[in-house]
């Protein structure tokens, strides 16, 4: 199980299943998605209801924007304006980004 918390995404639709508020958040896979076994991914289907696709079945963003002005993404028509953060989507990646309105950000 702790497969299951090296993927923030799959943590992150835990948190909303279990109804924890969560900042709102824009997500862009572009890795297929996670890649866990299917003993788990059924495990969590039939334990907490939580349907993970496999590797490759995941929703992957159509169209990703980054406003003229810089200060708003845009991801499926769905918008974030900074500051915002940018996290790896591995758990044990530390690589975090934060990005300030009218430019700038740090590491």
């Amino acid at each position: 199980m702790q497969k299951v918390l090296w993927d923030r995404r799959i943590v992150l639709r835990l948190l909303d299943l279990v109804k924890v508020p969560a900042p709102k958040r824009l997500e862009i896979s572009r890795d297929g998605g996670p890649d866990l076994p299917p003993d788990l991914r059924l495990a969590l289907e039939q334990k907490l209801g939580l349907k993970v696709p496999a590797k490759g079945e995941w929703k992957m963003p159509q169209q990703v924007e980054l406003s003229e002005d810089g200060n708003t993404l845009t991801v499926d028509g769905q918008t974030l304006k900074k500051p915002f953060v940018e996290k790896p989507v591995d758990g044990e990646d530390h690589n975090v980004h934060i990005y300030f309105k009218n430019g700038g950000g740090r590491r």
